[in-house]
């Protein structure tokens, strides 16, 4: 089947052309939902601070306070999301970061040196890894 040509353009494509472009797109969906994790699988939230590192799930719900060398920094974990609520810093920026939900956001607390992060939980993952020893 030859193809009809304006100029260097071709009018449609061949049927070899359009499997190509929609392995593409599938290809391209199925990386990007694996990067940033598939919907319905609560993530879980990484907190570093002075005392440990802390792994919480973001289907929890609470307040939680980590003590720093300035104070108190309080984050609040409610309806899969994560935030700083309260630190003791000058600029407060951490606190302005506001709600944290998708993967790989995090927000920190330099001053207080507290560090917050929402990560992909893997199926059948426990809520304690190596990095919580």
């Amino acid at each position: 089947m030859a193809r009809k040509k304006l100029g260097d353009y071709s009018f449609f494509f061949l049927p070899m052309d359009w499997f190509a472009f929609f392995l593409s797109v599938g290809v391209f969906v199925f990386v990007t939902l694996g990067a940033y994790g598939a919907a319905g699988n609560p993530g879980q939230v990484s907190i570093q601070a002075e005392a440990g590192d802390f792994l919480y799930s973001l289907d929890t719900q609470g307040t939680y306070s980590f003590e720093g060398p300035i104070g108190d920094t309080v984050i609040e974990i409610l309806e899969n999301r994560v935030r700083v609520l309260s630190s003791p810093c000058r600029d407060q920026i951490c606190v302005a970061a506001g709600w944290l939900e998708q993967t790989g956001e995090w927000s920190a607390c330099l001053p207080n040196r507290v560090f917050v992060r929402v990560r992909a939980a893997a199926e059948g993952e426990d809520s304690v890894d190596a990095q919580v020893y």
